[in-house]
């Protein structure tokens, strides 16, 4: 990789420590040739990251130099990449471990820690599901950092998962939309384009049968450990399964409900 690891520390978060992910991306397991580390179920996982990489595909390829910001394993800079191979490809991340993942991957990127020099300006910066790590202090020192790595006329794209209201849990911050408007708003953002995903069939699933299926069907040490093994059983991934193919109206405009947001915002004059 280009970056390279410094022996500074780096950003830390409400989401824990860099070995923290480190240490996830150690517990990956191999699912249909795909190396995977998240706790989301899968087949839900599978199904929203198809449809976000398609409302993102537009606004990467129009970009000359794209930054991952939180790229982790690599995996969206792969695939960006292998869409647009004209773009000069930026990952940066907080655990070197997900960089070392991320170099394997997307070979043709440069890779920074948080902390070190990034090298240039970026028509867009996009963060997927990163910010819901980080408390609201480190979320407005980010947009402050971002605002100074955009080159004139860029933009920001973010994916996170949002609700009616805030709510916090051991290592997240599940934020309304509408804090994360305000957040970007005091930063001297304005947003240009928004869009909720939800499957409400696998919000029902999630809610009132997988936590049962976590706390009385998998014998491990922590729950991440026990939503872990939760993927790796075929019962548990063809309920999520049959959940998602329930789900109709994926894709909505209204940011007040449960779900994901993916908004687009660009600097303000």
């Amino acid at each position: 990789m280009s970056g390279r690891a410094s022996d500074r520390p780096p950003l830390t978060s409400s989401g824990g420590s860099a070995d923290a992910w480190s240490e996830r991306a150690r517990w990956s397991f191999q699912y249909r040739g795909e190396s995977i580390y998240t706790i989301t179920p899968i087949p839900f996982y599978l199904a929203r990251r198809r449809l976000l990489v398609q409302l993102m595909q537009s606004h990467v390829a129009a970009a000359a130099r794209v930054c991952d910001y939180g790229c982790g394993d690599g995996w969206y800079l792969r695939h960006f990449a292998q869409l647009s191979p004209a773009v000069e490809w930026t990952g940066v991340d907080v655990a070197p471990g997900m960089l070392e993942l991320a170099a394997q991957a997307a070979p043709q990127a440069r890779l920074f820690l948080p902390d070190e020099d990034w090298g240039q300006r970026f028509d867009l910066i996009y963060c997927v599901a990163v910010l819901a790590h980080v408390d609201d202090e480190l979320l407005m020192r980010i947009l402050s950092e971002w605002s100074t790595r955009l080159a004139p006329g860029g933009r920001i794209l973010i994916f996170e998962q949002v609700g009616p209201h805030t709510s916090r849990g051991a290592g997240y911050v599940r934020r309304a939309a509408h804090d994360y408007l305000a957040a970007f708003t005091a930063a001297g953002y304005e947003l240009q384009d928004a869009w909720r995903l939800s499957f409400d069939a696998h919000r029902w699933f999630e809610r009132h049968v997988a936590k049962l299926l976590y706390t009385h069907w998998y014998d491990a040490e922590t729950d991440t450990q026990r939503r872990l093994q939760a993927n790796q059983s075929r019962l548990f991934r063809g309920l999520s399964r049959l959940s998602v193919m329930l789900s109709r109206n994926r894709l909505k405009r209204d940011l007040g409900d449960y779900g994901n947001a993916l908004m687009l915002f660009g600097k303000g004059g």
